[in-house]
Order: structure tokens, then C-alpha cells, then sequence
């Protein structure tokens, strides 16, 4: 079990979120997701594939243009929205 959380984090401009890499994936597979504290939640948003450093298609490079373009709403509240979350179900 990994305890250091720096392990987990993304550098600027994606500051916000983390990755997660080995730990049960296949190689070259990372799974992008976003910790809101207050909220006491985890938010799985991307799994990416492949991991190869300098591709146009690296999976960082194609998270980093999601990100940049919006694909993600900034807080729980706006995700759950979009994704049409019913508390009931």
C-alpha cells in the first residue's frame, strides 16, 4: 500500500487530479481521477491508454486536453449534474 499521496499527484496545469499506475493495471495503463475532501469523495473521470511519452495520443497529452478544454466540471456538485446522478437509485 502506497502512503506517500505526492505518489498519486499530477503536476501543473493538472494540479487538481491524480493518477494511479501499476497497482493492478495492465502496463502503460494510468487512471486519471479527482479527491474532493470536504465531500469525502473519489471521482474516477479517465482510463488511459497507452502511456508513451512524446505520442500526440499519450494518454497525459490527451487528459491534459481534456482538461484545458473543459471536458470536466470543476466541483462534485456540477459533475453529479452532468452525469444525472439520482440519490435515489
Amino acid at each position: 500500500m502506497v502512503s506517500n499521496l505526492s505518489y498519486f499527484s499530477l503536476q501543473k496545469p493538472l494540479q487538481k487530479y491524480s493518477r494511479l499506475k501499476k497497482m493492478g493495471l495492465p502496463s502503460r495503463y494510468r487512471l486519471f481521477f479527482r479527491a474532493f475532501k470536504e465531500q469525502k469523495a473519489i471521482i474516477i473521470f479517465w482510463l488511459g491508454f497507452p502511456r508513451k511519452e512524446g505520442d500526440k495520443n499519450d494518454c497525459y497529452q490527451v487528459f491534459t486536453e481534456k482538461v484545458k478544454n473543459g471536458d470536466f466540471p470543476e466541483n462534485l456538485d456540477e459533475l453529479l449534474a452532468e452525469c444525472d446522478v439520482n440519490e435515489s437509485e
